[in-house]
């Protein structure tokens, strides 16, 4: 639950290699009163370009709630979740846009998600490396800013019914549009290293990234 303002990667700055970190643990939520609050530093009150990255384990089919910036029935910003095993996600504004996949990733193995809003364009899901959905339709031209509004990691707040039941790890939040290719690096990274993950400050991944919560590493 660490945010940190990067935005010093710039044109005509080399872009480093990719580096490896050890990734030995994750955080476990119980699905009924558990959740992580990353706090609502202004870097997380985004209202452009917006990507969060999460990788999650699970075998839960109930309505769950992995990442979001949304208070219910207060203000609503945007939220990752599950219901019948299979993701959505929705950014609002003046219009609401979202994108859902019908795999279902409650099989008990580990996911990467990624989901990206770009502003009046489109939004996307990516799954495990992949682009498995993306909407053009309804994309609103900016965020709902909401300053006051914390992100939360395993569920909403104030909502007991909709908290996340299995693990989480590797929460990331940038104020930019991942390309496909930073998607793939960040998965495969991985997935092709058991027990390591791609180090976000290097191979260009810190630039405008302004949150990573490690979740126990």
């Amino acid at each position: 639950m660490f945010p940190f303002p990067f935005s010093f990667l710039s044109s005509g700055v080399s872009i480093p290699e990719l580096e490896l970190i050890d990734n030995d643990f994750a955080m476990e939520f119980n699905g009924a009163d558990e959740y992580v609050s990353a706090g609502n530093d202004s870097s997380l009150n985004i209202t452009d370009n917006l990507s969060v990255s999460v990788w999650i384990h699970t075998s839960d089919n109930g309505l769950q709630t992995i990442v979001n910036k949304d208070q219910g029935a207060g203000t609503r910003v945007w939220n990752i979740s599950m219901g019948a095993g299979t993701i959505s996600c929705i950014f609002r504004g003046a219009t609401n846009g979202s994108v859902s996949s019908a795999t279902n990733l409650a099989d008990g193995a580990w996911h990467h998600v990624v989901a990206t809003y770009q502003p009046s364009t489109a939004v996307k899901l990516y799954v495990d490396g992949a682009l498995l959905a993306a909407n053009s339709t309804g994309i609103p031209a900016s965020l709902t800013s909401a300053a006051t509004v914390p992100v939360y990691i395993g569920g909403y707040s104030n909502f007991a019914n909709e908290k996340y039941a299995g693990d989480i790890d590797e929460v990331a939040i940038w104020n930019k549009t991942l390309a496909l290719e930073d998607v793939q690096t960040i998965y495969n990274s991985t997935n092709n290293n058991p027990g390591k993950c791609a180090n976000l400050f290097t191979a260009g991944l810190a630039d405008s990234l302004v949150l990573w919560n490690r979740m126990g590493d």
